[in-house]
């Protein structure tokens, strides 16, 4: 009403509406009848701190296993146990989990090798240090997929399946199915075991992934933003 240009940003083709500028940066397929002006994972906003980092990561593959099951009660409720049977596995490699929006750090058991990580700002840095990634289907994913970090991505609720499923087809991530699946742990730390014992393989997800997002959506987003501003502002009119 106010002629100002509007953008809005969209996840698996959901909540369209009318705007003069559409962004979808997910990798999963749009629902029937959507249609973003800018679609697909070449516009996936991410923190540009991934791409500041990335290449050192590509460069550097990392140590031990961060899970990150994003902000949740899922860090509670399954990240504990879940970081605790992968460090049983793999005892030769430090285990890590990101604590989430939750508040302190959960205790752990006596003589355990898990560690938590405090990360208001992001999780760029633990991902760059990181081997493995155990992640849900969420922006962690997309992060990981631009430092070229092997994920294994496990669905803490089902809107993340598609997404999941998109990277398995790309081969840019393990799917491991869904938190509520009763041997959701197990099918998870046998995709970790498999690619700590093939860095082969684990190398190959990751570059594929790599390939799959680049990190640079955020400029080419921004730069789209400025533009649709200048022409709002040089036609005075809303740009529709």
């Amino acid at each position: 009403r106010r002629r100002v240009p509007v953008a809005t940003l969209h996840d698996l083709g959901l909540g369209f509406t009318d705007s003069d500028l559409a962004i979808d940066g997910s990798l999963g397929s749009p629902r029937r009848g959507a249609h973003a002006t800018l679609a697909g994972p070449a516009f996936t906003v991410l923190d540009p701190e991934v791409t500041h980092t990335r290449e050192d990561a590509l460069h550097a593959p990392g140590c031990g296993v961060l899970v990150a099951l994003g902000g949740g009660s899922a860090v509670r409720r399954v990240g504990p146990g879940l970081a605790e049977e992968i460090a049983r596995v793999l005892p030769h490699m430090p285990v890590r989990i990101a604590g989430g929006f939750t508040h302190g750090s959960p205790s752990t058991p006596r003589g355990s090798r898990v560690t938590w990580v405090h990360a208001p700002d992001g999780l760029a840095a633990a991902l760059r240090e990181s081997a493995i990634v155990v992640s849900a289907g969420g922006l962690t994913l997309y992060e990981a997929a631009a430092l070229g970090r092997p994920a294994v991505a496990l669905a803490v609720v089902a809107a993340q399946r598609p997404t999941i499923a998109a990277f398995a087809r790309r081969g840019a991530a393990v799917d491991a199915g869904f938190i509520g699946d009763a041997d959701v742990v197990r099918r998870v730390v046998d995709a970790v075991a498999a690619l700590a014992a093939e860095p082969t393989r684990a190398a190959h997800l990751g570059a594929s992934a790599a390939r799959v997002i680049d990190g640079r959506g955020v400029f080419r987003v921004a730069d789209a933003l400025r533009e649709l501003a200048a022409g709002g502002r040089r036609r005075g009119t809303h740009a529709a």
